[in-house]
């Protein structure tokens, strides 16, 4: 093993420890709960998995702040993010970032998630399924603004018809 690699196993146990032993005040960042969530899920510490869940989600919201839903994140951080979401069952995470896949105007986004392995047929299939959701909804709607104005307008014909001619 070499010194780095030592180093970072220490690093980890470190966090580990930290955050068992209720007399140390840990902050955790977003690196090491990435760290601490495979210990934590072999060890089943559901506290510390459920602490990991929520930095990495404030990590994620984070990178949103304050830009357009599915236009702010690269694709392959998002991958990153839902691959973690279905790995260690995330719903909350899986659910943002689903979100942000849905919102994604790009085909490209779609089609890498597509053909990402590391995500699971079942996660990309609940990602599909809501992208026809907002789709449906989105067409509903224009079919909606599209009959008012039509109601508009053929409201607007009959009137003038039942009118007399301006000039006789």
């Amino acid at each position: 093993m070499s010194y780095l690699q030592s180093l970072n196993v220490l690093f980890v146990v470190d966090k580990f420890v930290s955050n068992i032993d209720p007399r140390v005040d840990y902050i955790i960042t977003e690196q090491s709960a990435i760290a601490l969530l495979p210990l934590a899920e072999e060890y089943e510490i559901a506290s510390l998995k459920k602490l990991c869940e929520q930095t990495i989600m404030q990590s994620f919201r984070n990178m949103r702040k304050g830009k357009k839903r599915g236009e702010c994140i690269p694709v392959d951080i998002s991958l990153e993010y839902l691959h973690m979401a279905d790995k260690y069952e995330f719903p909350g995470l899986r659910n943002l970032v689903t979100d942000e896949f849905v919102n994604n105007e790009d085909p490209k986004a779609m089609a890498t998630l597509l053909e990402s392995s590391l995500i699971s047929e079942h996660v990309k299939l609940n990602v599909l399924d809501k992208k026809v959701e907002k789709v449906h909804f989105e067409l509903d709607k224009e079919r909606r603004e599209r009959t008012a104005i039509e109601t508009k307008l053929g409201d607007y014909g009959q009137r003038r018809v039942g009118r007399r001619p301006l000039y006789d």
